[in-house]
């Protein structure tokens, strides 16, 4: 039943971003207290020349999103898909433990922005497996 999987599967935050088809696109993970955050690109993502993808957390009740990190590494990956590490500035628990929703943005290349300029290209939920 469920708790032989419970054991199986350390506590840990996952996110399922699809693209604007429905389709799943970029599966994130970290454990709950880790502060590397796994993203797992499930199909090709191009990023426009000279820009980057951001990651960006949705806190529940609608809060100003925050930027996670720089997923610089997806557009390098081979074939377009295959999984890459975004190191986090704090424990996972301490930054997602109100995130309800994560997204995905391509932002000019520099500093972290703000908040997303552009539109989302990916977006899901961020559930906790605990």
């Amino acid at each position: 039943g469920h708790e032989t999987l419970r054991e199986e599967l350390p506590a840990s935050y996952v996110g399922l971003l699809s693209d604007s088809a429905g389709q799943p696109a970029l599966l994130l993970s970290s454990r709950r207290q880790g502060r590397v955050l796994t993203a797992k690109l499930l199909r090709p993502l191009p990023a426009p020349a000279g820009r980057v993808a951001w990651l960006w957390a949705y806190p529940k009740g609608g809060g100003a999103p925050f930027a996670v990190g720089a997923l610089g590494g997806l557009a390098a990956l081979p074939g377009g898909t295959g999984s890459t590490r975004l190191p986090l500035a704090e424990a996972a628990e301490k930054l997602f433990f109100s995130v309800d929703r994560l997204g995905l943005s391509f932002e000019p290349a520099g500093p972290a922005p703000a908040a997303p300029a552009g539109e989302l290209v990916l977006a899901g939920p961020c559930v906790k497996l605990w």
